[in-house]
């Protein structure tokens, strides 16, 4: 026992030594195309943009690259975004007790870096620290919807529909007029459909109400079954803080995986380019958004050009509601997960909305708005943590040889929409994972999928498939 021991920790050390390799080395001396020709509106890479005048990458001046855009020798690894590509969980609708849940289409996003909240020159930026520029990590991949949940969804999965544009009806529009709480109680339902954890958890006043006005601050009169009860949402006590990040189930986006997601691997203020007119119409927010409506309502989702990683009307059309609590300032210091638990009155909303106008629509403008407060100018869209070769495999086991329950399992594993990455169904149902599968233990499963897996051993060793 104690050679095996000592073969499984040699074991180990070694892939945990090859995995460090394999991730210094995605970090390159020269992270940008500082001095390379580019295009106006164009991505120069990480710590870099387009000087319009000269269309020549420069390095940003808070970026800590040298003017040549190199790395001074003493900095840390730079700030490296994965490539950018469209790929969807496509979706589906399953029954649950009798009713159809509709899982909606996902875009899978990959874990990386970015720099969120905008440069002191960006047009039309907050004139406070709201938007303080920081270098942000994401360390594990996940999916957000493709769209924004719409009216035919939220009736569908919760039984009513809180929207205000109704006449005529528009199924197809994004549902809005929406609490946080309420937001959340949808993102459950899809969870319940999945037989996932849930992220969020529900306390619920005993007594009928008929308007939110009825409620203590932070609640609000939702229907729950066939009665309206005063209802507050938190986030599971398991998951709070970063280990929302470690939640199986459906949740809001983080603020930063929500900024992450709509720059994909752009660094202008639109995912489409620069804003020329702050509050007024403006070619590139035309492209991308449903905006500048004063006397309006939303309209269809999916009318406007998507961004890189597939999300439509991530700017205008509704704000969306994120999972976390609002902070005026986040600060210049890099950090990794960030999230600010939702319990302050207030939770961040993003993305601008058909009221607003371009300076709203950019990727870092970021405001907040009351949980238990719904305006017809505020949707939401639900995000899942992208699934581990161990969550897969435990969600196997569960299942037994139900063929439905089987589907579900591989929904958000890395082959449902990765094609590319054929063998790692191969690794979340290989022998050495189904064994430990019921108490994962990583360091003891990792030599096994090092030998089980060997051309995707770095996805499956560290889990972020």
């Amino acid at each position: 026992m104690v050679n095996a021991a000592r073969t499984a920790a040699l074991r180990s050390a070694l892939a945990l030594v090859a995995l460090q390799a394999l991730v210094w080395s995605c970090y390159p001396s020269r992270p940008s195309a500082v001095g390379r020709p580019c295009s106006p509106g164009g991505s120069c890479g990480p710590g870099a943009r387009c000087e319009p005048t000269s269309r020549t990458c420069v390095a940003e001046a808070d970026s800590g690259l040298r003017p040549d855009g190199t790395l001074p020798p003493d900095a840390r690894p730079a700030c490296v975004q994965p490539p950018v590509e469209k790929s969807y969980v496509l979706e589906t609708v399953i029954t649950v007790q009798g009713q159809g849940i509709r899982l909606p289409s996902m875009c899978v996003v990959p874990r990386g870096c970015f720099f969120m909240g905008s440069p002191p020159t960006e047009p039309c930026r907050a004139s406070d620290l709201r938007e303080t520029r920081h270098e942000v990590t994401l360390t594990r991949p996940f999916e957000i919807g493709e769209r924004e949940v719409t009216q035919e969804d939220f009736n569908a999965n919760l039984g009513y529909n809180p929207s205000l544009n109704q006449t005529p009806p528009c199924p197809t529009c994004p549902a809005e007029n929406v609490s946080w709480h309420e937001a959340v109680a949808y993102c459950n339902t899809l969870s319940v459909a999945e037989r996932l954890d849930e992220c969020y958890v529900a306390s619920r006043d005993t007594a009928a109400c008929s308007a939110t006005s009825e409620c203590l601050p932070d609640w609000v009169c939702m229907k729950a079954s066939q009665t309206k009860r005063c209802t507050r949402y938190a986030v599971a006590p398991k998951y709070a803080g970063p280990s929302i990040y470690s939640c199986p189930g459906y949740r809001l986006a983080t603020e930063a995986e929500w900024e992450y997601a709509y720059r994909a691997g752009t660094t202008t203020p639109l995912y489409s380019g620069d804003v020329t007119h702050c509050d007024e119409r403006d070619d590139n927010a035309d492209r991308i958004a449903w905006y500048g409506h004063q006397d309006g309502y939303s309209t269809p989702v999916g009318t406007r050009q998507a961004n890189g990683w597939g999300l439509l009307d991530a700017a205008g059309n509704v704000a969306e509601w994120c999972h976390d609590s609002y902070v005026a300032d986040l600060g210049a210091a890099a950090v990794s997960d960030p999230v600010f638990d939702p319990v302050a009155p207030a939770r961040v909303i993003r993305g601008g909305s058909y009221f607003d106008w371009p300076r709203a629509l950019r990727a870092s403008s970021r405001g907040g708005f009351g949980a238990s407060g719904a305006k017809g100018i505020i949707g939401f869209r639900c995000a899942i943590t992208r699934w581990s070769c161990g969550q897969v495999a435990r969600c196997k086991m569960r299942c037994g040889i139900e063929p439905a329950c089987l589907t579900l399992c591989e929904r958000h594993a890395c082959a449902s929409a990765i094609p590319k990455v054929n063998d790692v169904t191969a690794c979340a149902t290989s022998a050495c994972l189904t064994d430990c599968a019921a108490g994962f233990d990583e360091e003891k499963c990792q030599p096994c999928v090092v030998k089980n897996c060997p051309s995707t051993w770095f996805a499956c060793m560290d889990h972020r498939c």
